[in-house]
């Protein structure tokens, strides 16, 4: 399953719920450091801990790297596996072709005719630990390097409200302070008595989150599908549970003028700045320079033990199920760092495309360079073993080796793409390429051994 596929960045995915173990995949990075005891601290904040409105399931998370990391350096893609310790699929055995309401089964019975739900499988929350380390990872990167702090919190659980960026009392300086996602003991005892309150119920709850972004750099982002409000969207939506997002005053926007809901522009200390922060600090898919914010809704957990109507589809007959298992009464709590590590995961594959202007200096360049040599070797060396195999097609078919109709084609192609002045560019880098593919595919029609084989 792919978390996100971004410019740079990506996060797949594999395993299920209730599979030996869950795997995950992080592509873009080399170059950075690796600190294992924050991620760690990080991942603990995702894990079920015992606490009323968590799952009693109980999972180390504790990454095992298998590729990708040597001495505290990201070196290439990284690898982790996550062990499923306390896996318990006997919960489900009475639910074997009883959708459970709201959850994925039924849409997975029409996707592909699936009769055992088995926890969720892929679908499950459980598999979020691979976002929450990718996410460690890039917001520690950003933090280290760029100087980004990403802070998300519960503003509502239930009928349980707390504090919000647009409250007269809010302060930016507590958020980041806090190590917890309640902001104060007082917004998080009244929180928990709700979650309380719908476990005793055989219930359970939805919430809100808010996300704030820092000092992340103006010109990030795009229009379309490129935009910030769009990748944002994308990757939050990857997170089980998430039924809403909002950048800025969202909604609350519908209702105000356009004189109410622009942000002026002002002078502050001979910068650009805004007098309010409505959109949220993204204006047409791009960042101002402002704190970016946006709010996630996550809905009730539909595992409950409440008592539910559904269809048994072993005989296509109506029946009521309750479901057994260990099942958090709010997710959102342990979902606010999934809501981190998505910000943080578009926010820095926007700054590793180079798409602003904030990042140019020697280091950033250098790292730059070496990734994209590190891209064109990886390509170039591909490129190699299908030019054999094409050689020893031709060999088996006595078809000639030379073919300037399609190296012709190919030049003028990528002339077409990345415009006339790049023409000299594009001829030369070719005509090597093409030089040393004629050259390989000679010596596999002449039986010659290839140049690194044992002569």
């Amino acid at each position: 399953m792919i978390f996100y596929k971004g410019k740079r960045i990506t996060v797949e995915e594999k395993g299920g719920s209730h599979d030996e173990s869950i795997k995950a995949f992080v592509g873009g990075l080399k170059g950075y450091s690796y600190d294992g005891e924050k991620t760690c601290e990080f991942l603990k904040r995702r894990s079920p801990n015992g606490e009323t409105y968590s799952t009693a399931r109980k999972e180390t998370d504790e990454p095992i790297i298998l590729k990708g990391i040597e001495s505290g350096e990201i070196v290439g893609d990284i690898v982790a596996e996550f062990k499923n310790a306390d896996v318990r699929k006997k919960d489900y055995d009475n639910l074997y072709g009883k959708p459970r309401p709201s959850h994925a089964d039924i849409t997975r019975y029409f996707s592909c005719g699936e009769l055992d739900f088995d926890g969720g499988g892929e679908f499950s929350g459980r598999t979020t630990v691979a976002l929450a380390f990718a996410g460690a990872i890039c917001l520690n990167i950003l933090e280290e390097n760029y100087g980004v702090k990403i802070k998300a919190y519960l503003s509502e659980v239930g009928n349980a409200k707390g504090k919000s960026y647009t409250d007269e009392n809010f302060s930016e300086e507590e958020a980041l302070k806090s190590d917890s996602v309640f902001l104060n003991d007082e917004i998080e005892s009244r929180m928990k008595e709700e979650i309380k309150k719908a476990r005793l119920d055989g219930d359970s709850v939805g919430a809100k989150a808010e996300c704030l972004c820092f000092n992340v750099p103006r010109g990030l982002g795009g229009s379309g599908e490129d935009g910030l409000e769009s990748k944002f969207s994308s990757g939050l939506f990857a997170i089980s549970g998430v039924k809403g997002v909002e950048v800025g005053d969202g909604f609350g926007l519908c209702e105000m003028k356009g004189s109410e809901a622009n942000d002026e522009i002002c002078l502050n200390g001979g910068e650009i700045a805004f007098k309010t922060n409505r959109s949220g600090g993204i204006n047409g898919g791009i960042s101002n320079g402002d704190t970016i914010r946006f709010k996630v809704a996550f809905r009730p957990t539909p595992s409950i033990a409440k008592s539910q109507k559904t269809v048994d589809l072993t005989n296509m007959r109506e029946t009521e199920i309750t479901v057994g298992g260990r099942h958090d009464a709010c997710f959102a709590v342990r979902a606010v760092p999934l809501v981190e590590s998505v910000a943080g995961i578009v926010i820095l594959d926007e700054i590793l495309s180079g798409r602003s202007g904030s990042f140019g200096g020697i280091d950033w360049a250098r790292r730059e360079i070496d990734r994209l040599d590190d891209i064109i070797a990886e390509a170039y060396l591909k490129r190699c073993e299908l030019v054999r195999k094409i050689g020893e097609l031709k060999k088996a078919n006595g078809v000639s080796v030379e073919d300037k109709d399609r190296e012709r084609k190919i030049t003028e192609g990528l002339t077409e793409k990345y415009g006339e002045g790049n023409r000299k560019t594009i001829e030369s880098l070719y005509g090597y390429i093409f030089s040393e593919s004629k050259s390989r595919e000679e010596q596999i029609l002449n039986g010659e051994p290839e140049d690194g084989e044992k002569r």
